[in-house]
């Protein structure tokens, strides 16, 4: 039944997204609005979900504790995301510059732009939103950290600051007002909360954008696509999710399905585009980036819904 509602939210997210392509295409959307998308996004739209959604769920025991070890399973799953990356660019014979791209486009995924719209539509609860939001806590700490180093073997740009946003106060002050029981008015949450909702839309229409400005067809001769595809969308994940199942069979781990499914379409949504951003900003290949991008959307219209498929199949199997 669940497997007929991602498609279902998927087939919906693709018709925005579409929207989006024919806006660029007639050039309503042009680079400089696209820009405003996503800081309209990235500042107002999707801090008032986190806080209304949060806000509006019930504290339980059992949310509680698959919240902490689903923060404790982020760092697993990145772990097992960077050993991959890596494997996967020695296999491919990449250069360094490439293994670093390959390897932190393997490591973080599009987890705002799409895991969030997609998560809160397929848990309209909240709790979706809630642990992406712990997902994206724990990436971001590495992203900033570690694929910072990464990059700048000085380590001379790295900062704290990156962790301390505007998207990371709102899911402070959305917890606070869990744990306090804090409801939210009406007028509130019919304005605010309302608004933030069309985070979904808003998002979708910025993908298609994106992808408009890009080339499929002359993309499907390049090797190296593939495997960060196979690699990023169905290999790494799958592990992820097996690793994730074992560990909370044995330990008798406290933690929701939900939590596992997030855990897993997290770690399998395609490839990040800060990551384009910061190979801009430290002068290493963006045509690369850039591609690593395009080609794993599209191909995500097709690999989320058979990871949902899978994770509910060996949950249902090894629990």
């Amino acid at each position: 039944m669940y497997v007929q509602v991602i498609v279902s939210q998927i087939f919906i997210l693709s018709v925005v997204i579409v929207v989006g392509i024919l806006a660029t295409r007639f050039k309503i959307i042009t680079e400089e609005l696209r820009k405003g998308i996503s800081r309209l996004i990235i500042n107002v739209t999707l801090p008032l979900l986190l806080v209304t959604k949060l806000a509006g769920l019930k504290l339980t025991s059992t949310l509680l504790y698959s919240s902490l070890s689903l923060f404790v399973f982020t760092f697993i799953a990145l772990a097992i995301l960077y050993i991959t990356g890596r494997l996967s660019s020695r296999l491919n014979g990449l250069s360094h510059e490439h293994t670093i791209i390959h390897t932190l486009h393997t490591m973080f995924g599009n987890i705002i732009f799409i895991g969030f719209p997609l998560l809160d539509a397929l848990f309209p609860d909240g709790e979706g939103i809630l642990y992406a939001s712990i997902f994206q806590l724990a990436s971001n700490s590495v992203l900033w950290t570690f694929g910072i180093l990464m990059i700048d073997k000085g380590g001379e740009r790295m900062s704290i600051k990156h962790l301390l946003n505007i998207n990371t106060i709102a899911f402070v002050v959305g917890v606070l007002m869990l744990s306090l029981s804090i409801d939210i008015p009406d007028f509130i949450d019919v304005s605010l909360g309302g608004l933030g909702r069309t985070t979904i839309y808003l998002s979708m229409i910025y993908i298609g954008s994106v992808l408009y400005t890009g080339n499929f067809k002359r993309l499907l001769y390049k090797r190296r696509l593939y495997a960060i595809a196979i690699n990023k969308l169905i290999l790494s994940p799958l592990i992820i999710l097996l690793i994730a199942l074992i560990i909370i069979k044995l330990f008798e781990v406290n933690i929701s399905d939900t939590a596992i499914i997030v855990l897993t379409l997290q770690s399998g949504m395609p490839c990040m585009a800060i990551v384009v951003m910061l190979c801009a900003e430290y002068k290493l290949d963006v045509k690369m980036a850039t591609e690593n991008l395009f080609f794993t959307t599209v191909l995500s219209v097709f690999s989320l819904p058979l990871l949902y498929a899978l994770s509910e199949y060996m949950i249902n199997v090894l629990l």
